[in-house]
């Protein structure tokens, strides 16, 4: 090779061949679309000794191996190497690990009677201060967590061979979501949560008193609830064939989920929540009691509860429409709804039937309505009410601030109260077969006092008499500056007098202001006038109960001149 000049030196020749060896491979994987490059999976984070882990965890971790001597739990300190309870972990703030899952499932369903008591409730009980998520798969004996203060999930499967009777998990903030399932002894689940957002129950056979299902927050030592738990969403599914009450009352409830039938379900609580829009259930057979009171519902449908009697769903502000088909309802409620209008006439069992301060402008009764013996529809805009005869077993009646202008009473002998005050009442009859009519209030009407009086004389009986005030209409001529008393003076031979208004006040007319002949004022002064009568309409010895005053007169009629 003397005297020619080498193009590569060997060095340079080596580094050569395998770069272009090197791109060549490189190529040829990129160039195979069915042979992509498989990623390269971390290892798991796992702390390699029991040094390296938060020492509160690890003597909880102890405690529940305690509790199970004969599975073996956590033994040794390498954590790698324990078996039947997988755990994640998690670093903490000071590099140490902390449980952040703990499961135990699948292949492991066939531990028998195991017990997971995580009780941070008490100063120096088992905290484990970074675990997330609980879920066990397990014939369990015995289930307590309280007061974990990172826990957001909380699952338990008893594998439908679960021997325990209780279940108590109690949680914050954080606590979103608990799962109770197939654990076939259960009769007691207590549950709480400042926030928590779904709860499902499946497959609790023998979940049966619903005093024994409870969502509180708190409670102190003697077992005195200390708050209200709050809960999203509930969902029950599954066998609950013993189940015979949910009280869910106040738990700012906004879902109910039934997947299951409920056979025995008698009552079911759920007022005061935040249910909203429509509602509906059917298929209940025995249920007997539905309390939806305060929430905001728009439209609830409820039909195939044949034992259905009381049902309440007041103070839905918002709620419209009202389809019931109960034949067995006695009790309902419907007051301080959006409600215009509600028909009776199917319920042949009703007796008590209440929608005060509603928009109530028509109610419609039938001659089913045989039992029908309190009613109460005050605040509304009811214009008229009439009953049929069949209808004639009711003794209490409230129609209080309404825009009734007649009312014909005279067919319901079992009469007891009415209340029947600021109307526009000009017609009120009764009949004399109420022999029990004991409290009749009928005052800021339009009620004349020869009328007032002969309901007086045919209610014999009457021991309160509420009428002061009353307006009259009808008696007033502005063209002629005429106010007639001609009834008052000539037939009862009532002494009215003549106002005239100073300010915010009223004064007695003066002698000049009026003249008055054959029972008729007339106004000779300038400003607003009234004809008023104080004292009592009744004949003399009848009694004094029944008494108009200044601040509540017998008004005949007012003028502005």
């Amino acid at each position: 090779m003397k005297g020619k000049k080498m193009l590569f030196k060997p060095k340079s020749l080596l580094l050569l061949c395998v770069a272009s060896l090197g791109f060549g491979l490189l190529m040829g994987a990129c160039s195979k679309s069915d042979s992509p490059v498989k990623p390269t999976i971390p290892a798991k984070e796992m702390p390699a000794t029991i040094a390296d882990c938060v020492p509160a965890d690890i003597e909880a971790l102890r405690a529940i191996a305690k509790a199970n001597p004969e599975i073996h739990l956590f033994e040794g300190d390498d954590p790698s190497r324990w078996k039947t309870i997988r755990l994640k972990w998690v670093k903490n703030e000071t590099g140490k690990y902390a449980v952040s899952t703990l499961s135990l499932e699948g292949k492991d369903v066939l531990i028998n009677d195991f017990v997971l008591h995580l009780d941070g409730s008490k100063k120096g009980n088992t905290v484990l201060s970074h675990l997330q998520r609980v879920d066990i798969t397990a014939a369990v004996k015995e289930v307590i967590i309280l007061a974990q203060p990172a826990l957001e999930t909380v699952r338990i499967n008893g594998a439908g061979k679960a021997q325990a009777e209780k279940v108590n998990v109690q949680g914050d903030k954080i606590l979103k979501e608990v799962v109770i399932e197939a654990m076939p002894q259960l009769t007691a689940i207590m549950l709480g949560g400042d926030a928590l957002e779904k709860v499902t129950l499946v497959d609790l056979p023998k979940l049966q008193d619903q005093s024994n299902l409870k969502f509180r927050s708190g409670y102190d030592d003697e077992g005195n609830q200390v708050e209200d738990t709050k809960l999203k969403e509930l969902v029950l599914g599954g066998d609950l064939s013993l189940l015979d009450g949910l009280y869910l009352r106040g738990l700012n409830l906004e879902k109910l989920t039934l997947q299951t039938s409920l056979p025995q379900l008698k009552s079911l609580t759920l007022n005061n929540n935040r249910l909203s829009g429509s509602f509906e259930l059917k298929g209940l057979a025995n249920l007997t009691i539905l309390n939806l009171a305060k929430n905001l519902l728009v439209a609830v449908k409820v039909s195939d509860c044949p034992k259905l009697e009381e049902f309440d769903a007041s103070a839905n502000k918002e709620l419209k429409e009202c389809e019931l088909s109960l034949p067995a309802l006695k009790t309902l409620d419907l007051n301080e709804t959006n409600l215009t209008k509600i028909d009776l006439s199917s319920f042949a069992n009703l007796k008590k039937a209440s929608a005060y301060s509603a928009k109530i402008t028509s109610v419609n009764l039938g001659n089913q309505n045989k039992k029908l013996s309190t009613v109460n529809f005050s605040d509304n805009q009811l214009a008229e009410l009439n009953f049929p005869k069949e209808a004639s077993s009711v003794y209490l009646l409230t129609l209080n601030k309404n825009v009734i202008k007649s009312l014909n009473l005279s067919m319901m002998p079992d009469l007891e109260r009415v209340s029947v005050s600021s109307n526009q009442l000009e017609d009120l009859k009764v009949g004399e077969e109420a022999e029990s009519f004991e409290e009749l209030e009928c005052k800021n009407n339009h009620l004349s006092a020869k009328l007032l009086r002969q309901i007086k004389n045919t209610l014999s009986t009457l021991n309160k008499w509420e009428i002061a005030p009353q307006y009259l209409l009808g008696r007033v001529d502005v063209e002629k500056k005429q106010i007639r008393a001609t009834e008052e003076i000539n037939e009862l031979r009532l002494v009215p007098k003549v106002q005239k208004k100073n300010g915010n006040k009223w004064v007695d007319a003066g002698a000049s202001d009026f003249r008055l002949e054959n029972g008729i004022y007339t106004i000779m002064g300038k400003g607003t006038f009234r004809v008023i009568y104080t004292g009592s309409i009744l004949e003399p010895g009848v009694g004094n109960f029944s008494t108009f005053s200044l601040s509540d007169p017998y008004v005949i009629g007012e003028i502005n001149v």
